[in-house]
């Protein structure tokens, strides 16, 4: 089961967007697997990286 607990990060085109923790998560194992910062991949999926976000969708529903 999920937990409902949300971070916030902060981003350039808003100031805060909540993220809950399988994304989390998510963005945290394609950070490690890829050796790219976890701020730049969020930055990249919100300017629109397709790659980026496809993988990181991949990963957030890969254990259901």
């Amino acid at each position: 089961m999920y937990n409902n607990y949300y971070i916030f990060v902060s981003t350039k085109k808003q100031k805060h967007t909540t993220m809950t923790t399988p994304m989390k998560l998510a963005i945290e194992t394609y950070s490690n697997l890829t050796g790219q910062t976890f701020n730049s991949l969020v930055e990249k999926s919100l300017n629109g990286d397709k790659v980026v976000t496809e993988n990181i969708m991949k990963l957030m529903f890969s254990s259901l």
